[in-house]
């Protein structure tokens, strides 16, 4: 719950000082999403990672946050078992990542922290059951999920 109120209080500082098209900004609107994201908030994180990644695909389509954005947008769908929409989010977030990884400076990489929750993510996905097995399956498989990230 700290956790939370402190990214909430961030976020909105930010948006209120820095303005709510600032890179600075949907930063911390990512943060919190991914904050809310382990919290069981999914509606909230899709919410906010939706704003993000508009924000990165209108301005910054290249930078690696956007598909970070795509990533944690997935995995916001994926928990609430709209599996249909989650899985190209999970899918390009993952591959734009991997692809940005060395093209740019230091501040323009994707770290190994959010590159390895990406990763998780998608493995997980490709583990639910497609053709058999029933929604609380699938959904036990999800919801049964550390919410950090393992070694890549």
């Amino acid at each position: 719950e700290l956790a939370s109120k402190t990214a909430v209080l961030v976020f909105k500082g930010r948006r209120r000082s820095m303005g709510p098209e600032n890179m600075e900004t949907m930063q911390s609107a990512m943060d919190l999403a991914q904050v809310w994201l382990s919290q069981g908030k999914y509606l909230q994180s899709e919410r906010l990672s939706r704003m993000a990644l508009a924000f990165y695909k209108a301005g910054h389509p290249t930078n690696w946050q956007r598909y970070n954005a795509e990533s944690l947008l997935g995995e916001s769908l994926a928990r609430q078992k709209r599996y249909a929409e989650a899985e190209p989010w999970l899918r390009e977030g993952y591959a734009g990542m991997l692809q940005q990884q060395g093209r740019f400076g230091w501040m323009g990489v994707p770290n190994l922290y959010h590159l390895a929750l990406a990763r998780e993510w998608m493995l997980d996905f490709d583990r639910i059951p497609r053709s058999h097995g029933t929604v609380a399956q699938v959904a036990v498989t999800i919801s049964t999920r550390p919410s950090s990230p393992t070694t890549p």
